[in-house]
Parts: C-alpha cells; sequence; structure tokens
C-alpha cells in the first residue's frame, strides 16, 4: 500500500529542511528544541501550510504528535524569522519555489 500523496509532500519538505541543516529527519521529529532544530522544525510546519493542503493537527501528527496549537505557533515563528533574518528567508524562498514545482508535477 503506498503512502497518500499528502503524507509523500511532507516526507518531501522534511528531507529537504533536514538536508538544509544538515540535521537528521528523526531530529526535527524528536524533542530537541535547541535553536537550529528548533528553526529547522518551524521552516517544516509553515513550508507545510504553504506548499500541502495538511491541515494543523495532520501536520502535528507527522511532527511526532504535536499539538496544533504547537504548529500554529512555529508558522508564526518561521514567519517572525524571516522577516529578521535574510539568510532564513532565502532558504524559506528556495525551498518554497522547489516543493510547490515538485506538487504540481
Amino acid at each position: 500500500m503506498s503512502t497518500p500523496p499528502r503524507l509523500d509532500a511532507m516526507r518531501a519538505i522534511l528531507a529537504a529542511v533536514a538536508n538544509v541543516y544538515e540535521i537528521s529527519v528523526n531530529d526535527l521529529l524528536g524533542r530537541s528544541r535547541t535553536k537550529g532544530i528548533a528553526e529547522a522544525r518551524s521552516l517544516c510546519c509553515y513550508l507545510a501550510k504553504r506548499c500541502t493542503i495538511l491541515s494543523y493537527p495532520e501536520i502535528g501528527s507527522v511532527l511526532g504528535g504535536r499539538h496544533h496549537t504547537t504548529i500554529m505557533a512555529l508558522v508564526d515563528s518561521a514567519g517572525r524569522i524571516a522577516r529578521k533574518d535574510s539568510r532564513f528567508a532565502e532558504v524559506l524562498s528556495g525551498l518554497s519555489g522547489q516543493l510547490m514545482k515538485e506538487n504540481t508535477r
């Protein structure tokens, strides 16, 4: 049985962010709150909302069973980081474009 396309998109997001941050997907799914991992996790949430039709609870479920309000806060956090950090904004923009192209194929 194959995975639903929506979850395939989330797996692609996790893999892309893990690659950029040079961490593992398990780091993103884990409980660590170190700055780099937390930033990467917020990027995953932002990309998931922007590039997929997954709901906040669905994203939370994929990201280790996190509550939907945690996901909402992480999406907001990514927006704030992007306004202050040009490198983060550049990564966000690049990955958004890449993932949007992949999801329209």
